[in-house]
């Protein structure tokens, strides 16, 4: 049950290399209604932004290369 409804019907892509920053800032805009789609690097990112087609892409400025 979201805590706030702020983000309702907002579509997030969050892309994080640290898990549980992911995990953190996922948990945190889906408590204020957004659906949220976690990716855990760019591909992953890339494919969830082509796939869902997100109204915001929130992504970390400096993703680790694998």
């Amino acid at each position: 049950m979201p805590q706030s409804a702020i983000l309702s019907g907002t579509t997030i892509v969050v892309v994080e290399d640290y898990p549980d920053t992911l995990v953190a800032i996922a948990q945190f805009l889906a408590r204020h209604g957004a659906k949220v789609f976690p990716a855990p690097d760019a591909f992953e990112g890339l494919q969830a932004v082509r796939e869902r087609l997100p109204d915001i892409v929130l992504s970390d400025d400096e993703l680790r290369k694998r």
